[in-house]
């Protein structure tokens, strides 16, 4: 098989049977949160001892706050789609080899 295909078929297995990305998200979304909220602190600071331009600081941690916000969420919904996603697939807990009697 080609790289191309290998590679084509290696992206579909995990974003197709894999929470992976779902989680990436969740978790880049939590750290941009937290980030954020922390330029947050520090846009305050830096504005009230007058190092900020106007109205820069404020527009930047906003814009990055809500991205953050809607990725931590959108992680938050992926996971409870995943979930049900593998509860309907009606698999078995567990596989009966042999019956003893």
């Amino acid at each position: 098989m080609p790289l191309l295909k290998l590679i084509k078929l290696a992206l579909d297995a995990i974003f197709s049977f894999s929470d992976i990305p779902i989680k990436i998200c969740l978790y880049i979304g939590l750290a941009g949160v937290l980030i954020s909220l922390g330029g947050i602190v520090y846009s305050l600071i830096s504005k009230i001892t007058g190092i900020a331009p106007f109205g820069w600081s404020s527009l930047m941690m906003s814009i990055f706050l809500w991205g953050s916000i809607q990725l931590l969420f959108l992680g938050i919904l992926g996971e409870y789609i995943f979930r049900i996603y593998k509860e309907i697939q009606n698999r078995p807990l567990y596989l009966i080899r042999e019956i003893v009697e």
